[in-house]
C-alpha cells in the first residue's frame, strides 16, 4: 500500500460511518471532528460526496480489500436516498466550478511553473468530473461554464503522460479524464 492509497483509504475510515446522515442533511462540506485528532494531513477534516467518490475509485485502483466492502455500502446509502444524493451532488457541483473557475483564472494569470500548480488542483477537476454522474439529469447551469473552463485548459498545456500515481490510470482513463493527461506547452 503507497502512501496515496493510504490517505484515501484513511479518508473512508473517518467519512462512511458519517456518510448517511451527511447525506440527510443540508451540508455540502461535512466536518469529520475525528480527523482533527486522529489525522493530521491536508483534506482530512471535511466530507464530501466527491471527496467519497473519488476515494472509492482510489482503493479500487489500488485493489484494497476494503473496496468492495466500502462500495456496497456507498451504493446502499446512494440508492437508499438518491433524490437526496443527487441534489448534494449538484450543489457540490457548483462550488466545485466555482472554486475551479479561480484556479483556471490563476493558471492563465502565470506561466512560470504552472504545470505545478495544475498537479496539485487538478484533484478539484477530477471531482467534477465524477460528480457529473450524480447530478440529477437536468445538468445545472455550471455545466455550461464547465466547458467553457475546459476550453480555456486545453489552451494552457498540450497532451502529457498522466499525473498521477500509474496504478490510478486503470480507474481514471482518456479520454474521458483527459486533463489527467497534460503537460507544459514546450517554449518556442
Amino acid at each position: 500500500m503507497n502512501d496515496v492509497s493510504q490517505y484515501h483509504l484513511k479518508y473512508l475510515k473517518l467519512a462512511i460511518p458519517d456518510l448517511e446522515s451527511y447525506v440527510l442533511s443540508p451540508t455540502v462540506f461535512w466536518p469529520l471532528p475525528s480527523a482533527s485528532s486522529s489525522i493530521n494531513e491536508p483534506g482530512m477534516d471535511q466530507m464530501t460526496l466527491g471527496g467519497v467518490i473519488l476515494s472509492l475509485k482510489v482503493i479500487t485502483a489500488f485493489s484494497l480489500p476494503e473496496a468492495m466492502t466500502f462500495s456496497d455500502i456507498i451504493n446502499d446509502i446512494r440508492e437508499r436516498w438518491r433524490s437526496n444524493w443527487a441534489k448534494k451532488a449538484a450543489r457540490e457541483f457548483a462550488q466545485r466550478v466555482h472554486n475551479w473557475e479561480h484556479t483556471i483564472q490563476e493558471l492563465t494569470r502565470q506561466s512560470a511553473g504552472r504545470l505545478n500548480v495544475y498537479r496539485g488542483q487538478v484533484r478539484n477537476r477530477v471531482i467534477l468530473e465524477l460528480l457529473k454522474d450524480e447530478i440529477p439529469p437536468e445538468k445545472p447551469a455550471e455545466l455550461g461554464a464547465l466547458v467553457s473552463l475546459d476550453s480555456t485548459l486545453r489552451n494552457l498545456f498540450v497532451p502529457g503522460e498522466f499525473l498521477w500515481d500509474t496504478p490510478l490510470q486503470s480507474v481514471f482513463p482518456q479520454p474521458r479524464f483527459w486533463f489527467l493527461y497534460l503537460t507544459s506547452i514546450p517554449s518556442k
